[in-house]
């Protein structure tokens, strides 16, 4: 549960009762809402056939990231070196890497 915190800006909420999410789907990638939005027009692009839908879907992936770092930027003022510990122990921000990378 996000609480307020889900919106369209890069500006994380900055209230007294704010928490760094980490459980969850956020346990295995940083924005699995962004991940979700993006399977989703990958899907739509594939399944209608459309390539201009498939380049969109390259566009967004490129806006997402872009506004992602932004989020990240404003995350790291906000939570500091709990936000840093969290991005160092989950290095994927779109795509599970435990789950995609097999560790001997």
């Amino acid at each position: 549960d996000m609480g307020g915190a889900l919106s369209p800006f890069t500006k994380p909420p900055n209230t007294a009762t704010a928490r760094l999410v980490t459980e969850g789907t956020f346990q295995y990638m940083r924005h699995p809402m962004y991940t979700g939005l993006i399977a989703l027009t990958t899907g739509l692009s594939i399944v209608s056939g459309s390539a201009d839908r498939l380049l969109l879907t390259g566009l967004l992936f490129v806006f997402l990231d872009f506004k992602s770092s932004k989020e990240e930027e404003e995350m790291l003022v906000l939570y500091g070196d709990e936000y840093e510990t969290y991005m160092k122990q989950v290095p994927s921000k779109f795509f599970p890497q435990n789950l995609i990378t097999k560790e001997d």
